[in-house]
């Protein structure tokens, strides 16, 4: 919706407020603002309804040190099992996200291109609290170019295998021309095997 802000906000007018981009930290501001009955101005990263008007705040900076977003906490919700049967899905599947923008092409309004990734111990440490306290029985990890960076991807793969997290698969969409044989063998978890 972030694209589309102001046509969203002239099309629907029960709708306040559109955050633009990264919400991480605009959007606790705008729901402190509205609680205590201020408006959007002087909140970057959003485009408000002020009466008739449709205003556009500055954008907000992107978030470079993505660790300092913190944990989700998953004891809010049900096992992902819940989620994943009635859509007649096999198992229980995470979407996890790993990083952000795309160091391939021109920026996006709302990820940048700077290719900002999260550090191994938090994604494994996240990896393990879904598998083992919300049910997940297979990670996505959500990120355009996770193999741009293939050291990133073999110290990610060796840290899965030494905390034993490698019995719960993964996969990831990549670009073909960051990948070579070797790294495919590592990523399936058979560093010396065939593919």
């Amino acid at each position: 919706m972030s694209f589309v802000a102001e046509r969203t906000l002239e099309r629907f007018p029960r709708i306040d407020a559109v955050v633009r981009g990264e919400g991480e930290i605009t959007f606790p501001e705008l729901f402190s603002a509205f609680s205590v009955g201020r408006e959007g101005g002087g909140i970057d990263g959003i485009t408000w309804r002020r009466e008739t008007n449709v205003l556009r705040n500055r954008a907000h900076e992107l978030i470079w040190n993505l660790d300092d977003i913190p944990l989700q906490d998953y004891g809010f919700v049900p096992d992902l099992q819940t989620y994943w049967d009635p859509c007649g899905i096999p198992r229980a599947i995470a979407l996890l996200e790993v990083g952000r923008g795309d160091v391939f092409s021109a920026p996006s309004r709302s990820c940048g291109n700077a290719g900002r990734g999260l550090f191994i111990p938090r994604i494994s440490h996240e990896m393990r609290c879904l598998r083992d306290l919300s049910g997940a029985e297979c990670f996505l990890l959500a990120y355009d170019q996770l193999t741009a960076d293939q050291r990133f991807v073999e110290d990610f793969c060796w840290r899965v295998m030494d905390e034993g997290l490698n019995d719960t698969p993964w996969y990831r969409i990549s670009r073909l021309d960051s990948m070579d044989v070797a790294l495919l063998r590592l990523m399936r978890m058979k560093p010396d095997g065939l593919l």
